[in-house]
């Protein structure tokens, strides 16, 4: 803890919210809620592909601020579960999320988004394995709408997005366990 009461957790969470932003999508007159992370001072949003699945009419997003903008998908690739979204009509610039290094079994990490349409909400755990060169195995709390938000380091940096919830079989959800897609599935999609 330091001198001012805040531990080193709680700043890297106030730093980053308001790189975070929950993503309000319309479709066919069903309202669904993704996450995203901001990636370039222009407004850029990595999130995650199966959030724009079938036809999509309306996509919103809302800042940690409470400020909203309309959003159009600019890439979405379906095989890595990644898209690009962008606000339509913005100007200034963003605050936004610089990549971490490959992380390591036991490294404690952060998640943050909206699952359940919560804004602004984190979950804290442990890097538990690293699969296929493509997950991040986690143990910080997802639920729905926490899909396509970040999962950071404790220096606030970027090392995957999160993707899902493992499941022990179609009924069953494995607890405690939870999927990030990986710094090297994300770069390959962004080609850097």
């Amino acid at each position: 803890t330091s001198c001012s009461g805040s531990t080193r957790i709680e700043k890297v969470i106030r730093s980053s919210e308001p790189r975070v932003v929950k993503i309000g999508v319309v479709s066919k007159g069903r309202h669904g809620v993704c996450s995203g992370a901001i990636i370039s001072s222009s407004g850029i949003i990595l999130t995650c592909a199966h959030c724009f699945e079938g036809s999509v009419d309306k996509v919103f997003i809302k800042m940690s601020d409470g400020r909203a903008f309309p959003a159009q998908p600019l890439l979405i690739d379906e095989k890595r579960d990644l898209a690009l979204i962008a606000p339509r009509s913005y100007v200034g610039e963003f605050p936004y999320f610089r990549f971490g290094d490959e992380p390591k079994i036991g490294q404690q990490v952060i998640t943050m988004g909206s699952p359940m349409g919560m804004q602004h909400t984190v979950g804290i755990g442990y890097i538990s394995n690293l699969i296929e060169n493509k997950y991040v195995i986690h143990s910080a709390f997802v639920n729905p709408g926490n899909s396509g938000g970040p999962l950071v380091d404790l220096k606030g940096r970027l090392i995957g997005i999160n993707e899902a919830m493992m499941r022990l079989d179609l009924f069953t959800l494995a607890q405690g366990l939870y999927m990030a897609i990986n710094l090297k599935t994300i770069k390959e999609f962004l080609h850097v």
